[in-house]
């Protein structure tokens, strides 16, 4: 969804029947007192990349006012497999100011395979990101492994790839772990970074293959360079669901465990209430500090508990509070959660 100061503008969707990606603008009919469909534009998709498999990405952000209008940037995302039963991903750049395609690439690798697992516009920089899950461990020159080392044969990573205009492949950095299979959580640029969450087994928390913790990393925009990268995690379960930005931090959705770890003063930890797991909102500072955590009991929760955050904004009657917007999935029992 494209959303604006409240406003709902555009809705991204893909048709399956005709596999193709919608743009659709949307506009508000007071005689009605509903939304209704203004038009659509179908985004420009490669003759090979067809049918899409699996889940489409999108990621709307605000570009300007134009003719008393909104405009917006619109990235998306989608794996499709070729002649060979390789999978590959799609990666697309819809402008709503002019209508039309702006960017478009197909990545045709044909000794990996690839699904697209995220994409995030970043207006401010001109860039577009995607996450791609690959199951190699070397690809194109990137690695997570160190020099020297000797990975096995093969290993599911996730590979961010920056984008620049005309779709232009700027850099690829590989995230996760050196053995274990990863999970794309997020991710989110602001300034001159791009802040990534990646969910993967560690040994710096848990002994239990099984279990997963958070790996945090801080990317160079322009260049994919790792600035900074923190495994997050507790002797449980730790899962990072989604994440958003203002302006002045990170706000992260996730499930943690009792005794979380690293806290901004080395001599403490992040302590759960009643010593439970927790689903928390983890506040970051752009400098890769935890400064709070809020959270609530899983116990009490019941088995539907958010698992994305929509907002975090200021609230506006006051001056010193944040309000957030919480999203889960429906049950389909009696009582709803």
């Amino acid at each position: 969804m494209c959303v604006k100061d409240g406003s709902l503008d555009y809705i991204i969707g893909h048709q399956t029947l005709l596999d193709e990606v919608h743009v659709i603008r949307i506009t508000w009919n007071s005689l009605l007192s509903t939304y209704v469909i203004y038009d659509y534009k179908t985004v420009d998709k490669a003759v090979q990349a067809t049918p899409l498999h699996g889940k489409v990405f999108a990621d709307c952000r605000f570009a300007e006012k134009y003719l008393d209008a909104n405009t917006y940037q619109i990235g998306i995302a989608g794996t499709y497999f070729d002649n060979n039963d390789i999978s590959n991903y799609w990666v697309a750049k819809f402008d709503t100011k002019f209508n039309f395609t702006t960017q478009m690439t197909v990545s045709e690798d044909p000794d990996t395979m690839e699904m697209a697992r995220g994409v995030h516009i970043d207006p401010t920089n001109d860039m577009m990101y995607a996450a791609v899950e690959i199951n190699k461990n070397k690809y194109h020159n990137r690695t997570v492994y160190e020099p020297g080392a000797k990975p096995p044969e093969e290993n599911a990573n996730i590979a961010i790839i920056g984008f620049a205009r005309w779709g232009i492949r700027e850099w690829i950095t590989v995230c996760g772990n050196e053995e274990f299979l990863d999970e794309f959580a997020d991710m989110r640029a602001h300034g001159n970074y791009l802040y990534v969450l990646v969910n993967s087994f560690s040994t710096s928390y848990s002994t239990n293959s099984s279990q997963t913790d958070i790996y945090y990393y801080r990317l160079r925009y322009e260049t994919g360079k790792v600035v900074k990268k923190i495994i997050y995690g507790s002797a449980t379960d730790d899962y990072a669901y989604s994440m958003q930005e203002n302006f002045d931090g990170l706000f992260v959705l996730a499930k943690i465990g009792n005794h979380f770890n690293p806290h901004m003063n080395n001599d403490k930890e992040w302590a759960m209430r009643d010593g439970e797991s927790t689903i928390a909102l983890i506040r970051m500072n752009f400098d890769d500090q935890i400064i709070n955590i809020e959270g609530h009991k899983i116990s009490t929760l019941g088995m539907h508990h958010p698992t994305y955050a929509l907002v975090a904004a200021k609230d506006p009657t006051t001056s010193s509070e944040l309000e957030y917007i919480f999203a889960a999935h429906r049950s389909n029992e009696v009582t709803d959660y």
